[in-house]
């Protein structure tokens, strides 16, 4: 079994100026424990159920520099890259060279950002793929979600027939 570690809180401890301390300390214990990855959120606030917009949130691949700076061995990735909060050439160049300096550590996640029926919607082919059946069940209670191709599993491990240019990984779109 791979275990990997999602890093979404940056308010613990409370003190901003330990969140490098606490960061690089976190990252360091889950690379020498053997973790397979380390994750971190793709937001411009925290998420209202996680806590306010006031806490702290990082800027997810600046952050996954800083954690490729401190670890050898775990892979290093957004959990969802927002599609829509880069332009692609700035995120493919942003991604690569976390790739070159983490000596091909990094990982691409792309998810839709909550607009996934929006998208399809436009005519835009999506098929998503999402480990909850609850909020599978959430997305086709919606308007046009029919239209919206879904695959139940972890997105890190599960494949999907076909051939796409680009895959939408539906990730909480409501």
């Amino acid at each position: 079994m791979k275990l990997g570690l999602h890093y979404w809180n940056y308010s613990t401890p409370a003190d901003p100026a330990a969140i490098a301390p606490t960061l690089a300390e976190t990252a360091k214990v889950v690379d020498q424990a053997g973790f397979s990855t380390f994750t971190v959120m793709d937001h411009f606030f925290q998420m209202d159920h996680s806590g306010s917009a006031a806490e702290p949130m990082l800027e997810g691949y600046t952050t996954l520099g800083y954690v490729a700076a401190m670890t050898e061995r775990v892979t290093l990735g957004v959990h969802v890259t927002g599609v829509m909060y880069r332009y692609p050439g700035l995120l493919a160049k942003t991604v690569t060279t976390l790739d070159v300096l983490s000596e091909g550590r990094a990982r691409l996640g792309i998810g839709t950002g909550r607009i996934a029926v929006p998208l399809a919607q436009r005519g835009v082919p999506v098929h998503g793929i999402d480990i909850s059946e609850p909020m599978v069940a959430r997305l086709r209670g919606k308007p046009g979600a029919e239209r919206v191709g879904v695959t139940i599993g972890d997105f890190a491990t599960t494949t999907v027939d076909g051939s796409f240019a680009l895959v939408y990984l539906v990730y909480n779109t409501i």
